[in-house]
């Protein structure tokens, strides 16, 4: 190669690198409260377990955005362990379609810390990652946000795993927001969700583009007379 060729591969390199990042993570950087990690850029196990060592020192970090990365169980279990050992770290969306049942449980591996915010969105989990995430968060009173959208092999299994793997006279409490949407869920899945919800602090339930079918009309009549509730998504469901 020629020094111009090697240059436009070097700052290519260089463009998708999040060194920059981790060092103003790693250096305790008061200004950089809130982690973006694009697509485009090189995010797996090595600069997840990167990461996951900076915050033991870090003490300004709220929030991990890095959706769209393949990351390993083994890294996301080295990042849950330092997310609960955490004083600031409190929301994380990550990983991509492959993260599976497996990254989610290896993800809810040490416990929910003072976790508010999980953005699992199309992650293809199921029934046996709805389980973990009940038992992890079922009595959290942390959690504020939960979004689980773009899962459709949760289906009615998934949903009916969760419900019940959450226990306890306290169940989420400061839950504002449960979102569903596009997860296959059919009637059966909304009564259990109906009975779950009507029994947390949620506010705003996002169903849109599920199954549903008029057979789900009485199962969701409890949202609408009982609990805190005050936004429910149902575009597309086929409630005619």
């Amino acid at each position: 190669l020629c020094s111009f060729d090697a240059c436009i591969i070097n700052n290519r390199g260089a463009a998708k690198s999040c060194d920059a990042l981790l060092k103003r993570v790693e250096e305790n950087d008061a200004n950089l409260t809130e982690l973006v990690i694009l697509p485009s850029k090189t995010f797996g196990g090595p600069e997840v377990e990167r990461l996951a060592a900076a915050l033991a020192i870090n003490t300004h970090l709220v929030s991990l955005s890095a959706s769209g990365h393949a990351v390993p169980p083994s890294s996301l279990r080295v990042l849950a362990q330092a997310m609960v050992q955490s004083t600031t770290f409190t929301k994380i969306a990550i990983g991509d379609k492959t993260m599976g049942d497996d990254g989610v449980i290896a993800l809810c591996s040490s416990g929910c810390g003072n976790l508010k915010g999980l953005d699992l969105a199309y992650k293809n989990i199921s029934e046996t990652a709805m389980k973990v995430l009940g038992e992890t968060f079922g009595s959290s009173t942390h959690l504020t946000e939960l979004i689980l959208s773009r899962n459709p092999e949760i289906g009615n299994q998934g949903v009916v795993a969760f419900c019940n793997a959450v226990s306890g006279d306290d169940i989420l409490p400061n839950l504002q927001t449960l979102s569903l949407s596009e997860c296959d869920i059919g009637a059966e899945g909304v009564g259990y969700l109906s009975t779950l919800v009507i029994r947390t602090g949620c506010t705003t339930l996002g169903l849109a583009s599920n199954p549903l079918g008029s057979a789900s009309c009485s199962a969701l009549s409890p949202l609408l007379h009982g609990g805190n509730l005050k936004s429910l998504f149902l575009s597309s469901c086929e409630l005619n």
